[in-house]
């Protein structure tokens, strides 16, 4: 919970909820965090995450809870495909969950900010 309490602590949930391993919840500031769940066996996050529900805003960042320093992100249609770097994966903060922090998200499952 030390790292990823900030995408549980004081967020509510936001739609879509969730997409695929991924569920979504928003923070005070208005950034959206995507915790990605592991997988049985899964050790580290994917080496890309694609979601269609968000996407950010040019000049935004992402980063991973616990991770110093941004995660790589590029625009995939309307969405949003993060993606994590092989010293980023090698470094994960926590076992089960890994949180990635939208700062200025694009929020397409309800068509507004």
């Amino acid at each position: 919970m030390a790292v990823n309490g900030s995408a549980i602590y004081g967020t509510r949930p936001v739609p879509p909820y969730s997409e695929g391993r991924v569920r979504f919840t928003r923070e005070k500031s208005g950034a959206v965090d995507a915790i990605y769940l592991a997988g049985e066996g899964e050790t580290a996050p994917p080496r890309e995450i694609t979601l269609a529900s968000f996407g950010a805003r040019p000049g935004s960042t992402v980063h991973m809870a616990g991770v110093t320093g941004p995660v790589p992100w590029h625009a995939e249609g309307s969405g949003i495909r993060i993606e994590i770097t092989e010293d980023q994966r090698a470094h994960v903060p926590c076992d089960h969950a890994w949180t990635f922090r939208i700062d200025d998200p694009v929020e397409h499952a309800r068509g507004i900010r």
